[in-house]
């Protein structure tokens, strides 16, 4: 929800992933990044490491990866776009309701405390927005690797990311912080870190990775990817900007699920494991 993305917003090229990289010492197991007493994920590919032949030995193309995330919507829009445009409200609208609170206060404040109080109201929606996120993307990530593996997960998936709060908490601040640098000191270093980074969710939840693990082995995966990568980037700018047209409706029931099964359907190809179709779930 990009997104993630995650879900996210604001993201050179790191080295090329080393050998041997699917079983070098990335998993929870050894990397001791796992959440501890994490459940079993009853939503995980069969089999040991769910990277199938491994990362970067897959291609996808963008067009198909939009195609088969529209497939899933229009087979089941219910059970599909509407948690996900539940999780994106919990995301969204408490740091909104903030902002507007602040904003509505400062007005009444005046001019004489106009500006502190703006900082104030900018770190604490910036500090509820990280919350909201750190506490659905979990959940969300694992309900889009579910619709990508042909399966239809319960709503309630969605809130089942605990496990990855504290995860996630870091890793959204690291990532805001990182994308609010490229994109004020130079748009281009801002889409690289978008583009790059945009698969370290599903890295948390797949491999357990901890933060910073997690966004280098994201970089490291999306290398001889970038092209398509920035096109899947234009297709969800332009849904983004069909959602908007939509009365802003549109941008949670449309974009949304468009932009996060897209992602997870790249992710897999990516990583050598094949989507599942709608027609064959």
């Amino acid at each position: 929800m990009r997104e993630d993305a995650s879900l996210s917003s604001g993201y050179g090229p790191p080295p090329a992933p080393p050998p041997g990289y699917v079983g070098g010492g990335y998993g929870a197991g050894s990397g001791g990044y796992g959440p501890p007493g994490d459940p079993p994920n009853p939503y995980a590919p069969p089999g040991g490491d769910g990277f199938g032949r491994g990362p970067g030995s897959g291609q996808f193309e963008p067009l198909e990866a939009m195609s088969f995330a529209w497939s899933w919507m229009v087979q089941d829009f219910g059970a599909v776009a509407l948690p996900l445009a539940v999780a994106f409200l919990v995301i969204t609208v408490p740091a909104f309701l903030l902002s507007a609170a602040g904003n509505l206060i400062q007005a009444l404040a005046g001019d004489a405390n106009g500006a502190a109080l703006k900082l104030f109201v900018s770190m604490a929606s910036f500090a509820v927005d990280i919350v909201a996120q750190a506490y659905v993307l979990g959940g969300m990530t694992r309900f889009l690797l579910a619709i990508a593996r042909g399966q239809k997960p319960e709503f309630g998936l969605i809130f089942q990311g605990s496990p990855y709060f504290k995860t996630f908490a870091i890793g959204q601040f690291l990532l805001s912080v990182g994308m609010t640098l490229g994109f004020t000191l130079c748009v281009v270093p801002g889409v690289l870190i978008w583009i790059g980074s945009q698969f370290y969710p599903f890295l948390v939840v797949e491999r357990g990775l901890s933060p910073m693990d997690a966004l280098r082995a994201s970089f490291r995966l999306v290398q001889g990817h970038w092209a398509n990568l920035f096109v899947l980037g234009l297709l969800h700018l332009a849904s983004a900007l069909l959602g908007l047209a939509l009365c802003c409706v549109g941008a949670y029931l449309l974009t949304v699920p468009l932009w996060g099964i897209s992602t997870a359907y790249a992710y897999l190809k990516l990583t050598g494991e094949a989507p599942v179709p709608t027609n064959a779930a």
